[in-house]
């Protein structure tokens, strides 16, 4: 399947007209103002997936939704895709001002098509059907998943290296090459090794 657009905004933003018609057409209306990115949220990156942040938040007055990196192109119309969670955090959006997953989040989810738990619903069968209509529509969305823990974390060698007492606050600063050659000083007060910190 062909790649329509190059980044991963523009297509959530693609999705979100043709999701507009949908949930028009189930008694809700999506405000003008949400804006959708790919992003980490700033809950527990392998709980939340998915976010939506008040106008009240944004200095520009916009609905502020983010998707997690977690999603892989390939799952997205899928359960448990991209586009499960941006309906998810579309109906956030689309009841404000009330909040949480109470009444109107449930009854707002099951006549869009999302059912399950209220914090972590699940698409329908018919609502996945809607899905790859979208996705047949706009293209392959423009991202493949990020693993959580595989940040590039690369070892400081071209200057000191700090490190120091588990026990107290001493510190001291060694070179890569000594700490790779004999290990770490001991402190002088608790004849421990220190450790790279």
């Amino acid at each position: 399947m062909k790649q329509k657009y190059s980044t991963r905004e523009d297509w959530f933003m693609a999705a979100v007209e043709e999701l507009r018609k949908h949930f028009s057409a189930n008694g809700y209306k999506i405000p003008k103002t949400v804006k959708v990115s790919c992003g980490w949220t700033a809950g527990d990156r392998k709980k939340v997936i998915g976010e939506c942040w008040i106008p009240d938040a944004s200095k520009g007055g916009f609905t502020e939704i983010f998707i997690s990196p977690i999603h892989d192109s390939k799952e997205v119309a899928g359960p448990n895709g991209a586009l499960e969670t941006l309906v998810h955090e579309l109906i956030h959006a689309t009841i404000f001002p009330e909040r949480g997953h109470k009444a109107p989040f449930k009854q707002a989810m099951k006549a869009v098509g999302l059912e399950g738990v209220a914090k972590s619903t699940s698409a329908t069968e018919e609502l996945c059907e809607l899905f790859k209509t979208i996705v047949n529509k706009l293209g392959q969305y423009p991202h493949r998943a990020l693993e959580l823990g595989m940040r590039d974390v690369r070892k400081q060698s071209t200057r000191l290296i700090k490190v120091g007492c588990k026990k107290c606050d001493y510190i001291a600063r060694v070179t890569r090459k000594h700490l790779d050659m004999s290990g770490t000083p001991l402190c002088p007060t608790h004849k421990i090794p220190f450790v790279e910190m």
